[in-house]
């Protein structure tokens, strides 16, 4: 609005008043209005803007005066009204909120700045600009209060004061569930890699990674939880399936609905070579110990340990053993034996060789014959000694010392024989000869002597007192047959002649009968009780004459 006013014109016929405005000095374009009184209230003008006005006097009879002096003002330009009615809810979308409150009426309103703040002093509060009633305010951390108010401003910049104040939190939805689920077997023993893409919500605080191993994801599954979007899994069981999904909770605590379901085996790798391996000959004869670190597994099952009688392993034979030692028995005394181990997983996974030593096998000297017997032979000058098999497996031969003294000195005499038995033949009667025995191995070694026995040949009868002997086995080894003499005390016995083979079973028997006193001879033509021949190989006979028992070795071979 503007108010002009003038003095009143004082002529007789004075009829009104004719009023220029216009919007420039010239009054080009000017706007004209009646009025009978010397003042004029105008109004709905542009506010801030300046009009000039000038005046013209009018009487009864149509003539009009010379304009007036012009004036100019600026039309009064008032703040709007402060904004009503306004209301702040929570958004649609994560971290929104919804501003609404009521138009502004004012016809020079231009727009209207909202402010929001963290607290309702509005200290530090942000602007926006904005010509509507309502505003959608975004990006806002979700699950925080934040305070409003509004002020309109009109076209020259004049600015309400404050609205009335309203306050809402912002919008705090679930996350998405994660995508991109992806597993790997790991670089390590029973581990998997984990990963998947990040969530792009702006409050995300940290994932729930689940393990489970069935998939069904029920009380028992191990959850992990983390700001990251990978997962290094480990200590997993080798080579077992294990099932995994994600959820994303965000700073308020919200969860989102589990990712996909993936699946991956846990890496199974070979186990590492073994090593310390050590090869020593063994405290007993044909034998070797071997021994080596522990593995370090955690899924190790068992060893392989392989032999060879060559550095190049072949044609090795295997051995399955869980403890990390071995006693390897049976080999060939003085034979070397090299050695390597392999570690064995659960799943299977064998490791590579460890390095490989080698041991020569225990050759023990053999034990000192036993059983050794001297008896007058059935020929002139003869003495037939016998004595128990040695149980030696690399015997080798016997050696039979004879002296005419208990002494065995520079007189000594020695035969050697791979029998158990030995005729000494060409001796005089009357004179007393004593003899020991010796067995022998492959590799040369010599058992300590056994007891020694001794004999004067007095005549060839039967005395009261014999022993039951097997007198010899001739030949022995043989092909076809092999003659078997025994003796019989003068008062006579039962007797029972039975060939066994290497494992103690029965072949055949040969003799079972009451016999007189005297030297008697069984044939064993190398075959069984069905009358079948029986391999190649070691055969023991036992002799059973009353109540003494012996035993002696066959070697048959065809």
């Amino acid at each position: 609005e503007i108010d002009v006013d003038w003095d009143d014109n004082g002529e007789g016929d004075f009829d009104h008043y004719r009023l220029e405005r216009a919007d420039n000095a010239s009054f080009t374009g000017a706007s004209s209005f009646t009025t009978t009184s010397s003042d004029y209230a105008d109004s709905g003008l542009t506010p801030g803007e300046e009009y000039h006005y000038r005046v013209f006097a009018v009487d009864a009879g149509g003539n009009e005066s010379s304009a007036s002096g012009s004036d100019s003002a600026v039309a009064t330009d008032l703040p709007p009204a402060a904004p009503t009615g306004l209301g702040a809810t929570p958004g649609a979308g994560e971290g929104e909120i919804d501003v609404d409150w009521d138009d502004n009426t004012e016809p020079d309103f231009d727009h209207y700045r909202l402010e929001r703040a963290d607290n309702a002093s509005f200290t530090g509060a942000s602007s926006f600009t904005t010509t509507s009633s309502d505003y959608a305010d975004s990006g806002l951390t979700p699950g925080q209060t934040y305070h409003y108010r509004a002020f309109a401003v009109d076209a020259g910049g004049n600015e309400s004061t404050a609205s009335g104040s309203d306050s809402a939190v912002a919008t705090d939805l679930p996350p998405a569930a994660p995508t991109g689920l992806t597993l790997v077997p790991g670089p390590g023993e029973g581990e998997i890699e984990v990963s998947w893409d990040a969530n792009s919500e702006a409050d995300i605080d940290r994932y729930r990674l689940e393990r489970d191993t069935d998939g069904g994801f029920g009380p028992g599954s191990d959850p992990f939880e983390q700001p990251a979007t990978h997962f290094a899994d480990s200590g997993l069981t080798p080579g077992e399936e294990y099932f995994y999904r994600v959820i994303a909770i965000d700073a308020g605590g919200n969860w989102s609905a589990p990712s996909t379901v993936e699946s991956a085996i846990a890496l199974d790798l070979a186990p590492a070579a073994p090593s310390g391996l050590t090869a020593v000959p063994g405290a007993g004869e044909g034998e070797i110990d071997v021994d080596w670190d522990d593995s370090t597994e955690g899924d190790f099952d068992h060893y392989r340990l392989e032999r060879a009688d060559n550095p190049s392993f072949t044609g090795a034979s295997s051995f399955t053993t869980a403890s990390s030692d071995y006693a390897d028995s049976g080999l060939t005394p003085g034979e070397e034996y090299h050695y390597r181990v392999f570690a064995v997983d659960g799943g299977g996974n064998e490791s590579g060789a460890s390095d490989a030593d080698s041991a020569i096998a225990t050759d023990a000297a053999p034990a000192a014959p036993t059983g050794l017997m001297a008896e007058e032979g059935t020929g002139e000058g003869e003495i037939l000694l016998t004595w128990n098999a040695s149980m030696e497996f690399d015997l080798d031969r016997y050696v039979l010392e004879r002296d005419t003294s208990d002494v065995f000195g520079a007189g000594t005499t020695s035969f050697e024989t791979t029998d158990e038995s030995y005729l000494d033949s060409g001796l005089d009667t009357g004179v007393a000869y004593y003899y020991r025995l010796f067995a022998v191995d492959v590799g040369g070694n010599q058992s300590a002597p056994s007891d020694t026995v001794d004999l004067t040949l007095e005549g060839t009868d039967v005395p009261e007192d014999l022993v039951a002997a097997v007198s010899f086995i001739r030949p022995n080894p043989f092909a076809d047959r092999a003659s078997i003499a025994y003796s019989v005390p003068a008062g006579g016995a039962h007797v029972t002649l039975r060939i066994y083979d290497i494992r103690g079973r029965l072949v055949r028997t040969l003799v079972d009968d009451q016999s007189t006193g005297g030297v008697y001879e069984a044939v064993w033509h190398g075959r069984d009780s069905g009358g079948r021949e029986v391999a190649s190989g070691i055969y023991f006979c036992r002799a059973e004459v009353g109540e003494v028992s012996e035993i002696r070795k066959l070697v048959l071979i065809r």
